[in-house]
């Protein structure tokens, strides 16, 4: 029994040795921030397309994160007084948040520079549940707008990233400069839905502060706004890098990179619906358009 023991410490520690320079720079970043810049990296051509250059040899490159956050309190008191009434309001709620990313690629001697192919995706998905108590003493109430005085809400938010990345890097001059292009083309997913059911039995989708009735009631843009998003999004950067040679002082290494792109293609939907007993229901949906410019340095 003890030799099984030894043989599985034994493979276990195996596979830190094989893997354990390609796992360094999580080891050393992760947790942090992504504080870039930190420490220097084989890595860092995903960060500056010129480093690339450095690499040597046919490379294959993997990378995998996943983190979770418990939101354990998120919560709202809102007092409202205006037109002689008033309306208060409590709402407490908690849930779970999961951020995950992933990235695949592959660098290479291409004519006289590197050339380096990545599929990458990073997704977040949050969900966020809650009950609301507003008194019989509200105005709301009184006057017959509410007919409820609780409810129960559900908030969700996810996130989508799917992307291609060609970076090409070649050195002008072997000991003074490196230059490298970055061609990266994402396609993304962005979602919001806000759900709410009061204890009258009535219940809403993505409601909005368009009306008065059930302004506060069923309203939750207090903590995010609703939509459902598809883009694609298409950026360049271009990098340097290399030593400033000066006669008589020390080399200085130099690295920076500038880009940009634009969104196309873009689509924006919302959704509302409401389901009230002895009322009625409704139900709209909405399109727009997105686009866009992002200049400066992206990652």
């Amino acid at each position: 029994m003890k030799k099984q023991i030894v043989l599985v410490l034994l493979c276990v520690f195996s596979i830190f040795l094989i893997f354990g320079s390609s796992s360094a720079w999580q080891g050393r970043m992760g947790g942090m921030g992504d504080p870039y810049g930190l420490t220097p990296d084989e890595s860092d051509f995903l960060i500056h397309p010129a480093l690339i250059t450095r690499s040597e040899g046919f490379n294959v490159y993997t990378h995998f994160n996943f983190t979770y956050t418990n939101i354990n309190q998120w919560d709202l008191e809102d007092d409202l007084t205006f037109w002689g009434g008033s309306s208060y309001q409590e709402s407490d709620s908690s849930g779970d948040q999961y951020d995950y990313g992933a990235l695949l690629g592959t660098s290479f001697n291409l004519g006289a520079g590197r050339m380096g192919i990545f599929f990458a995706y990073e997704g977040m998905n949050r969900d966020i549940e809650g009950d609301s108590d507003y008194p019989y003493s509200s105005t709301f109430y009184t006057l017959g707008v509410y007919n409820s005085t609780s409810a129960d809400y559900d908030l969700e938010s996810d996130i989508n990233d799917f992307s291609l990345r060609i970076i090409y890097g070649q050195p002008i001059d072997v000991n003074c400069l490196n230059v490298g292009v970055e061609a990266k083309i994402s396609y993304i997913n962005e979602e919001q839905s806000n759900k709410w059911e009061n204890n009258g039995g009535w219940s809403f989708l993505n409601h909005t502060t368009t009306t008065l009735w059930h302004w506060s009631e069923a309203n939750t843009l207090w903590f995010q706004a609703p939509y459902d998003s598809d883009y694609w999004n298409a950026q360049i950067k271009t990098s340097a890098n290399g030593r400033i040679c000066l006669d008589n002082m020390v080399p200085i290494d130099v690295t920076l990179s500038f880009g940009g792109g634009f969104i196309f293609a873009g689509d924006n939907e919302y959704k509302y619906k409401a389901n009230q007993s002895g009322v009625g229901s409704t139900d709209l949906d909405s399109d727009g358009d997105i686009d866009g410019f992002n200049p400066g340095v992206f990652k």
